[in-house]
C-alpha cells in the first residue's frame, strides 16, 4: 500500500486521472478483505489492526469510484456478513457502500449485489435478533453499539429501497427499541419513521409496547391467532413507564426538540427521558 500511495500521489502531481487505478486499488483492497475473513474466520474482540486499516483505505477509496464498481463487491458482502456480522468497522463500510454505490432505482452497477439480498441477509442471519433485540436483563442505561450500527445499516438499505419494508418487521424494531433518548433509540426511531413515510402505519400495527414486552405480546399474538388475541391494554402500556424516568421528563426534557426524528449529540444523562415523539404515535 506504501508504493500504491507514491504512484497515486505521482498521478495526481502530473495531472492524470486515475479512475481505473483507483478500481484497480479497490478491487484490491475488496479481494485482501475477502480473503482475510475467509482465512480468519472467527473475529477477535477487538478489530484486527491490519483489517481496520484495510477497511479505513476501503472507505477511503469509495468515493473515488463512481461507476463501474468491481464485482469483488459481491464476495465481500457476503464474507464480512459471514465472518464478521459483529464487526462494527465491516458494518460501517457496507453501510458506506450502500450509501455511495446504490440508488432508490438499484445499483449504480448493474452487476451488484441487490439491496433486497443484502437486507435479507442482514435480517436473517442467526445473529440478528440476539444483536438486535433488547433482553430484560440488559442494563436500560446502557447502549448497544451492535445495536445502533444495525439499525444505521438498515435505515440506509431502506433509504435507497423502500421495497423492503414489510409491517411484519414492526415487532422486531419495537423489540429492540428502548424509548429513550439515546443515540441508539432515536436512530431507530428514524427507522420506524422510515416504515411510516412507506405508508405503513405504525398505528395500524397496534402494537403499542416496546423491548421485551413487545416481542412477547408478538409471541402471544402469532400463537392465539386473531380470534383469541386481544391488544394490550393500557395498564400494560403504562408499566412500562418508570416513575422516575417520567419525572426526569418532565422537569428537564429539551425543549428545541422538534416532533420529528432527529439524531444529534446527546448527553448520556439523556439515556433517563422518555422522547414525546414516540410518545405522540
Amino acid at each position: 500500500w506504501a508504493l500504491a500511495d507514491c504512484v497515486s500521489q505521482a498521478a495526481d502531481c502530473a495531472g492524470v486521472k486515475g479512475c481505473s487505478w483507483q478500481r484497480s486499488l479497490l478491487a484490491s483492497c475488496m479481494k485482501c478483505l475477502t480473503t482475510t475473513y475467509g482465512t480468519n474466520k472467527e473475529l477477535q474482540e477487538a478489530t484486527p489492526e491490519a483489517e481496520m486499516a484495510l477497511l479505513s483505505r476501503l472507505k477511503e477509496l469509495m468515493p473515488l469510484v463512481k461507476d463501474d464498481v468491481p464485482s469483488e463487491w459481491n464476495n465481500l458482502v457476503k464474507s464480512g456478513l459471514k465472518y464478521r456480522y459483529k464487526d462494527l468497522a465491516f458494518l460501517e463500510a457496507l453501510r458506506c457502500g450502500i450509501e455511495h454505490w446504490y440508488e432508490p432505482d438499484g445499483p449504480r452497477t448493474k452487476d451488484l449485489v441487490q439491496l433486497p439480498a443484502i437486507h435479507m441477509m442482514v435480517t436473517q442471519h442467526s445473529l440478528f435478533l440476539p444483536s438486535f433485540l433488547r433482553s430484560r436483563e440488559e442494563d436500560e442505561s446502557s447502549c448497544s453499539v451492535i445495536r445502533e450500527n444495525l439499525a444505521d445499516l438498515l435505515r440506509t438499505i431502506v433509504t435507497k429501497c423502500p421495497s423492503v419494508c414489510d409491517r411484519n418487521h414492526f415487532a422486531i424494531m419495537l423489540g429492540a427499541y428502548g424509548a429513550t433518548l439515546s443515540a441508539t433509540d432515536q436512530k431507530i426511531l428514524t427507522l420506524l419513521q422510515a416504515y411510516e413515510q412507506n405508508n405503513l402505519s405504525l398505528t395500524d400495527f397496534r402494537l403499542l409496547l416496546w423491548g421485551p414486552a413487545a416481542v412477547e405480546h408478538h409471541k402471544t399474538r402469532k400463537s392465539l391467532g386473531k380470534s383469541l388475541w386481544q391488544q394490550p391494554s393500557m395498564e400494560e402500556i403504562l408499566t412500562l413507564l418508570d416513575r422516575e424516568k417520567m419525572m426526569n421528563t418532565i422537569l428537564n426534557f429539551p425543549l428545541h426538540r422538534k416532533l420529528t426524528g432527529e439524531v444529534m449529540f446527546l448527553y448520556i444523562m439523556y439515556v433517563m427521558f422518555y422522547p414525546i415523539t414516540f410518545m405522540e404515535v
